[in-house]
């Protein structure tokens, strides 16, 4: 995932064998990504794993039909998808039922244009560089005392390296040394 990019030949596995083990990769790196796109779309929490499925299930079917350009990223095509998939089900279910004003207002949203796809490209940049942050962080948890990766949490939070040291009572060029090393871990996880 070399400069926060999506790795074209695990994409290419899926695609031409669904090998199993590829698309568990495949899941386990974007799942939760499309759950905080979805998220930021401002669809219904309790609905979105139901999405997220039916995405899911959507990518497996047509991941053979994505074809990288350099006007087009897979994540803005993978929202995109996700996006449209969300739309279907909010109609299938506003057909079956009466459904409240909230997904009313989502529908004339996504179908009027204020949801543009220059709007999608960049929420979906941005949720990726948040996914990938908290991939690295649950990856590395394990990896450096608790005290380290406290003391990174706080500043990542925004306080300053005096108000941890204080917090923590540490000295501050000790915070300084946290803070360092947890990065240096953070850019190793990202550029797996």
């Amino acid at each position: 995932m070399s400069d926060l990019n999506t790795r074209e030949t695990l994409l290419k596995r899926i695609a031409s064998t669904h090998d199993d083990e590829s698309w568990d990769e495949f899941v386990y790196y974007y799942k939760e990504y499309l759950s905080m796109f979805l998220k930021g779309c401002s669809f219904d929490r309790n609905e979105i794993p139901d999405i997220v499925q039916l995405s899911l299930l959507k990518i497996w079917k047509n991941i053979g039909k994505f074809k990288y350009d350099k006007k087009r990223r897979f994540r803005s095509w993978l929202c995109e998808l996700a996006r449209n998939t969300a739309i279907d089900y909010y109609r299938k279910n506003q057909r079956m039922k009466d459904r409240d004003f909230l997904i009313q207002e989502n529908l004339e949203m996504l179908e009027d244009g204020r949801f543009v796809d220059d709007e999608i490209e960049i929420m979906a940049e941005e949720r990726w560089r948040n996914h990938l942050l908290n991939l690295a962080l649950n990856n590395i948890r394990g990896v450096v005392s608790a005290k380290m990766f406290h003391v990174f949490m706080e500043a990542h939070s925004g306080k300053t390296a005096l108000e941890i040291s204080d917090e923590f009572k540490l000295p501050k060029n000790t915070v300084y040394v946290y803070i360092k090393r947890r990065q240096s871990k953070l850019k190793e996880q990202v550029s797996y």
